[in-house]
């Protein structure tokens, strides 16, 4: 009796914590866990920003090439023989044909032949060549055998060849007897270097400069300038001095233009013969080729090119 008291008191110590236990996992609830939310606004928000920013770096890109044209273009500007506007017409530049000339033309490649030897006659352009070697036997320097109070020198350093020199002098003492006064030497002398120099400039300023077939040149390729034999003079006035165009309205053009001949000069680059001669029209380079044969050059209304019967060659 006693034992069935304990198994009877034992069980229901067992039903009571089963009860416990059951009562307490039904009020259990477990963590409850978060869903990533995306706010699909604030990235809209976020993408616009990023846009907005890689437009305005592509604007910043975009004026940084346009100062650097315009750069170019004051470069352009200011490039002459030495300080000349570059008047190789950029009108060249949105011409199809001339760009697609250019792909496969360059000036440098042009025929040519190397001249062993040079006097006042030669034809010197850019089928018949200087060597980068080459530099005339009898430089004297201009200021030392020029009335300064009939030509004003660009540079006191310049050089040219002695006969010719000699010969300029006659010419501006002719032009003050008959009036003609305040003439300015800007060139004559330029070695192959200097030449160089000069052509780089042009190039930095128009990278098709030289690449457009049959568009005459304002700068000559290095080797194929007259100004490497000293015997071309760059003759302008004070009140024209820069190396344009604009000296053709000159008094002293004028007289320069009926009396050079006289005294061995010649109007090298005249305007109606650039497709002749390769050089754009320059009325203020004069070249020396002695009385003979610059009075019938003169006379006859021709050119180096075309006493020889040798008209430029591009290709």
């Amino acid at each position: 009796m006693r034992y069935l008291l304990y198994f009877a008191a034992i069980c229901g110590a067992l039903v009571v914590g089963l009860a416990v236990v059951v009562k307490f996992d039904s009020d259990y609830e477990p963590p409850k866990r978060e869903l990533l939310r995306i706010d699909y606004d604030d990235l809209a928000s976020q993408d616009a920003e990023l846009s907005a920013t890689t437009e305005s770096v592509e604007n910043e890109k975009t004026d940084s090439v346009r100062v650097e044209e315009k750069d170019a273009d004051k470069i352009s500007e200011s490039l002459g023989e030495e300080t000349e506007k570059n008047t190789v017409d950029n009108k060249y530049d949105d011409n199809s044909d001339s760009k697609s000339d250019s792909k496969d033309f360059f000036i440098a490649d042009a025929p040519y032949t190397r001249l062993k030897k040079v006097d006042d006659t030669s034809l010197v352009n850019i089928n018949h060549r200087l060597g980068k070697s080459y530099e005339p036997n009898d430089l004297v320097c201009v200021y030392d055998y020029v009335d300064r109070e009939l030509v004003t020198l660009h540079s006191e350093h310049t050089l040219a060849d002695k006969d010719a020199l000699l010969a300029f002098c006659d010419m501006m003492s002719a032009a003050e007897k008959d009036g003609v006064t305040g003439f300015y030497l800007r060139n004559v002398y330029r070695s192959y270097e200097m030449q160089e120099g000069l052509w780089a400039k042009r190039v930095r300023a128009d990278k098709y400069y030289g690449r457009r077939y049959k568009v005459p040149l304002g700068s000559a390729y290095p080797g194929s300038s007259e100004h490497q034999t000293g015997l071309a003079f760059d003759i302008l006035s004070v009140t024209s001095p820069e190396a344009t165009e604009n000296f053709k309205k000159t008094p002293n053009y004028k007289w320069l233009r009926e009396n050079s001949y006289k005294f061995g000069f010649i109007l090298r680059y005249p305007a109606d013969k650039t497709d002749i001669t390769g050089i754009k029209f320059e009325p203020y380079h004069y070249r020396y080729v002695g009385m003979t044969l610059a009075k019938h050059l003169y006379e006859n209304g021709i050119t180096l090119e075309e006493y020889y019967d040798s008209p430029v060659h591009w290709k």
